[in-house]
């Protein structure tokens, strides 16, 4: 009896839910909260898992032993795993990050070596981050980002505080601190970059022969929006200091001019 027909359905219907694998993890992923299913490796993983079933059973169909295979398979797979051990490690760091729910996309995280930027995409291979302030995309192998000291500034709260250094003359420390805080509460209750619900707050934290060295707090929604909104504060905070008659302290040098 020619099984023919049946391993052509079998493996219709394989490369059929293989195809159809890769969106239906990532939607059932959104609804479940299932955070790796949202990344490419997820959706490789799922799809690997379709074929190596799919085939089993096609072998099955076929008449032929599983056991002496797998037996051969998992020298086969002994031996490449020596040959890509970089490949496999990077592999399973990739399925570590995404499992413990350290990184999912969408997280805006910090590295040590100063790369930071928001999570694209986790790969079998690498992770993508894309760097606002080039506008560009680094790649990161798994086994590099699962080693290395990171911030997730999505974590446990996405939105971040904005730390805006601000230097006045010393006489003018307390004027400079009603009229920043103003400005700091109209633009917290007001730009779209900023997170709802925060009271800006003004630090002084030195005195010197410059000026005093000060900082206006406020909170952007998210990580990205840190730049966008230090500019709007400090873009209505010289009007205000304009308006008010208070200058910015600037560095003062004596030069000593000696005729040779």
């Amino acid at each position: 009896m020619t099984h023919g027909p049946l391993v052509a359905v079998v493996f219709a219907a394989t490369w059929f839910l293989a195809s159809k694998a890769r969106s239906a993890i990532r939607i059932h992923a959104d609804r479940f909260k299932f955070t790796a299913g949202a990344t490419s490796l997820g959706e490789r993983l799922a799809q690997g898992t379709v074929w190596t079933l799919g085939v089993l059973i096609i072998l099955d169909t076929l008449g032929v032993s599983i056991k002496p295979l797998l037996t051969a398979l998992g020298l086969g797979t002994l031996a490449a795993a020596l040959a890509l051990q970089d490949t496999l490690t990077n592999l399973f760091a990739g399925i570590y990050l995404v499992m413990s729910e350290a990184v999912k996309v969408g997280d805006y995280l910090r590295l040590d070596s100063g790369t930071e930027g928001a999570v694209l995409d986790v790969g079998w291979r690498s992770i993508q981050i894309h760097e606002t302030a080039t506008n560009s995309v680094t790649m990161i192998p798994n086994a590099k980002l699962s080693q290395a000291i990171f911030t997730n500034m999505s974590r446990p709260d996405p939105a971040v505080l904005v730390s805006v250094p601000v230097r006045v003359p010393i006489p003018d420390v307390e004027r400079a601190e009603k009229a920043a805080l103003a400005v700091a509460s109209e633009i917290q209750n007001s730009a779209p970059d900023a997170a709802p619900g925060f009271s800006p707050s003004w630090s002084l934290l030195a005195l010197g022969e410059s000026g005093a060295s000060c900082s206006v707090s406020l909170k952007a929604r998210v990580a990205v929006n840190r730049g966008a909104l230090a500019h709007a504060f400090l873009k209505r905070l010289a009007a205000r200091f304009a308006a008010d008659g208070i200058p910015f302290a600037l560095p003062e040098r004596a030069v000593r001019l000696s005729k040779s």
